[in-house]
């Protein structure tokens, strides 16, 4: 079989992440040929590699050897060329590669997987994709993150995002170094980095967002007692944050609460998307309502005082959590076997 996976992308983000663990399982747990395709370079990458790539790479060196990372440059003919080279089954993510890869896909009677993200449904010209991307649900064979999405998309099953388990040893030998409040995503009004920005002004902790976004000058500007870490690899920074703060406005299933709970790191959320359920199932962490930003920072307070003893015992609860419910091992089959299905509903048709 060989995949190809699909998306239009400018930086590493959550849809980004989600690939990387989808490319990553794919390889580790199939003979399937994967290719990355790229629709094409941004300025911020145009002589470089897109990161995600070198994500893959580096946590797989043998990766390039089934995985090609191929880029069609901004040109539909280009695309439509790649998609003609002999694909079992195309897999998009996101609203813009969503929406071409199913008219392109009917046209070559290449069945078209399309996962969906994201639950904001947007305004102005995202608002207008986003309908034409749920309108089009019925071309493809969809998988949603979390069943408010599903809801509002054709011929789609639920499959929660995933991460990588993480030893539960990572607990105690960062424990001394953990003592930062975070927010971590991308910087714009759906996120809800500014409501995280007046949750934590008044608290005598380091208060750290790492992210990018249209809002970053502006919070730039108004808040001097955040450190603005800029994009990172989360990878290195996981072992500085004792707890992050979630209040976005709109969600899907965030994977910066999954990778924060496989580390043992405590949540406090707002109340979109399946952030709910996602905290409700450990029973650690809070959800609580963006109107109630007094209480954000209370029940923050609590979480963040809690002895060392008491921080570990939770961050092995919230690690056996995730590694039981969220992990790509567990993952990755469900994709398989909607890959599966997928190709046997193409052929019926």
């Amino acid at each position: 079989m060989k995949i190809c996976i699909y998306i239009d992308s400018q930086s590493m983000g959550g849809i980004e992440t989600h690939i990387q663990q989808l490319i990553l399982g794919l390889l580790d747990s199939t003979s399937y040929d994967i290719d990355l395709l790229l629709w094409k370079n941004y300025p911020s990458n145009s002589n470089l590699q897109h990161p995600l790539i070198h994500k893959i790479t580096s946590a797989n060196p043998n990766a390039a050897k089934r995985c090609q990372f191929i880029n069609a440059k901004g040109n539909i003919i280009t695309l439509l060329k790649y998609f003609r080279s002999g694909y079992t089954l195309i897999h998009s993510h996101g609203y813009k590669a969503g929406i071409t890869a199913r008219f392109l896909g009917l046209m070559i009677q290449v069945p078209v997987v399309s996962t969906y993200h994201n639950g904001d449904p947007g305004s102005g010209k995202l608002k207008f994709y986003n309908y034409i991307d749920r309108i089009t649900s019925f071309l493809s064979f969809n998988i949603a993150v979390n069943s408010i999405i599903s809801n509002t998309v054709q011929r789609c099953r639920v499959i929660s995002n995933f991460v990588n388990s993480v030893d539960k040893s990572c607990l105690i030998e960062q424990l001394e170094s953990r003592k930062e409040i975070a927010f971590v995503g991308r910087l714009s009004h759906e996120k809800g980095p500014d409501l995280f920005s007046k949750i934590t002004r008044n608290m005598n902790y380091p208060i750290s967002i790492y992210g990018d976004g249209p809002m970053l000058e502006q919070l730039k500007h108004q808040y001097s007692h955040i450190d603005f870490k800029g994009m990172c690899d989360m990878e290195k920074h996981w072992k500085n944050i004792r707890m992050i703060i979630i209040p976005s406005r709109h969600e899907g299933l965030p994977l910066a609460a999954l990778e924060a709970m496989a580390r043992g790191i405590p949540v406090v959320a707002s109340t979109a998307g399946a952030l709910p359920e996602l905290i409700a199932d450990c029973k650690i962490g809070k959800v609580i309502e963006l109107e109630e930003i007094d209480r954000f920072e209370s029940e923050a307070q609590i979480l963040m005082q809690k002895n060392n003893n008491e921080y570990l015992q939770q961050g092995e609860e919230l690690i056996e959590y995730i590694n039981q419910n969220f992990s790509r091992e567990k993952a990755i089959p469900k994709i398989i076997n909607h890959y599966k299905l997928a190709l046997e509903l193409q052929e019926m048709r």
